[in-house]
């Protein structure tokens, strides 16, 4: 209500309740931290057991969203392994649309929401985690199509039956 009103939302509470509501949320943020780098560890551990052939056979294994799916893949590099990962994010905001020359260019913000690492088997859920692993929890994405492809089939008139 306090955004409503165009009011800050501390005028309303008492500096020990900041403090104290401050004090949760930091906890909680250094908990999922020490969770997060637990996990890099125990996967970077698991890492370092595997032979090389073990290595190659899992980055073979290499996921990628299902068809349909509204996430967007990008390559990542693991913090545990070093190795190539998917990161999955979903597209929330989408840039202005830009002419140049013969084509459209469109940039797309992507919020983090899941990382995978197929060889060492780390894996993060959410922008929070993958925040806390120091990774970017958002990227921007860009897309290109033709004037053509664009609007192909726009004049296109159909058949009426009447000529």
């Amino acid at each position: 209500m306090a955004s409503f009103f165009a009011e800050d939302v501390t005028d309303y509470l008492s500096d020990d309740f900041i403090k104290y509501a401050s004090g949760l949320v930091d906890a909680e943020d250094k908990k999922i931290k020490a969770e997060v780098e637990q996990r890099i560890n125990r996967a970077r551990h698991l890492y370092e057991g595997l032979t090389d052939s073990e290595k190659a056979n899992r980055r073979r294994a290499f996921f990628l969203p299902p068809a349909g799916s509204q996430l967007t893949a990008s390559r990542y590099t693991c913090r545990a392994c070093g190795e190539p990962a998917v990161m999955l994010g979903e597209a929330i905001r989408a840039g202005r649309v830009i002419l140049d020359d013969d084509a459209v260019i469109r940039n797309y913000r992507v919020v983090a929401q899941e990382f995978d690492c197929t060889v060492c088997l780390l894996a993060l859920h959410g922008a929070v985690e993958i925040g806390s692993a120091g990774m970017d929890q958002s990227w921007v994405i860009e897309e290109q199509e033709t004037l053509e492809d664009r609007y192909t089939g726009y004049d296109d008139e159909p058949d009426y039956g009447n000529d």
